[in-house]
């Protein structure tokens, strides 16, 4: 084999993947597969090659030195007519947007001997499918695969499953879930971090107890179990299933806690609601189920200037 000058020119590569590693993507038929068509030329000692080859194929993270992705595949006896041949490969669920090159050595097809690795890596590159959703892809696992879309920079955390950045994402200013079944649908430099949280858009805002969500507005905090904050800017909802609507620095502090909206109103306890106006505070303990709707002063609310 060290007598035999052996190599490949890369001809083209052809994902039959509807998008390249992105996973579960529905075509007509059913899901798509990850295996790909590899088309290749091969010479010896300068001329096309013809007969009985064998090649090992593998997939690297960067054209020379990197890291090895998914494991080497071997086709024996492979033919080789005026120099052409052609292979199906399947690394897997290996490919989540990154660039990836691949190795190839071959030996002839009746030799027993060592194989010769063939320089350089060539690089996979993506079909015009791949190129129709270029800010999206999938984090592959065994449970249940994370998409990924929007700004290059959005990231779900290692070993979350089921999460989603639908899109969104800016320099400095990006999308981040870190937690299973957790899903960011757009906006800018938004935060979910426990299950099953939901922020619909706007910017800057945070989803940080299981089941919470914050719809959209800015700066907006969901800290409380089943909590929800649906609009406006620097809103509070952090006691369980407690509920702001909308308007500028409201707070939902208590059990199922409510404020409708206006500006710098507290629902600090069991039940309390305040539907609207400005600088409203439930104040005792007892005010389980009492309302207020306006500005006006009760017995059970003090209003502050």
């Amino acid at each position: 084999m060290a007598t035999r000058r052996i190599i490949v020119i890369f001809v083209s590569m052809l994902l039959m993947l509807a998008l390249a590693g992105v996973e579960g993507v529905q075509a007509q038929g059913g899901p798509i597969d990850t295996s790909f068509t590899y088309q290749g030329q091969l010479k010896e000692s300068g001329l096309l090659a013809n007969g009985a080859y064998d090649f090992q194929f593998s997939l690297y993270d960067a054209a020379s030195g990197g890291s090895q992705v998914g494991s080497t595949l071997t086709r024996e006896d492979v033919t080789v007519s005026d120099g052409l041949f052609t292979v199906t490969l399947d690394f897997g669920e290996v490919f989540d947007g990154s660039k990836r090159w691949l190795e190839i050595a071959v030996r002839p097809g009746n030799s027993t001997g060592a194989y010769t690795t063939l320089s350089p890596r060539q690089a996979l590159t993506a079909t015009p499918h791949t190129l129709a959703l270029p800010g999206l892809y999938t984090l592959s696992n065994t449970t249940s695969p994370n998409v990924i879309g929007g700004y290059r920079g959005n990231s779900i955390a290692a070993g979350v499953v089921g999460a989603t950045i639908s899109g969104g994402g800016k320099n400095d200013d990006i999308n981040q879930v870190s937690a299973n079944y957790a899903t960011i649908s757009g906006g800018a430099g938004n935060t979910a971090s426990h299950l099953l949280t939901t922020i619909g858009g706007g910017t800057g805002n945070t989803a940080s107890e299981d089941y919470a969500t914050v719809s959209g507005g800015y700066h907006n905090t969901s800290s409380g179990n089943s909590a929800v904050v649906a609009g406006g800017y620097y809103n509070e909802a952090s006691g369980t299933e407690a509920t702001v609507g909308g308007g500028a620095r409201n707070k939902a502090s208590g059990y199922y806690a409510f404020v409708g909206g206006g500006s710098h109103n507290t629902a600090s306890k069991y039940g309390a609601a305040v539907g609207g106006g400005v600088y409203n505070v439930v104040v005792k303990s007892q005010d389980i189920g009492n309302t207020l709707w306006s500005t006006s002063t009760t017995l059970k609310v003090s209003r502050h200037r």
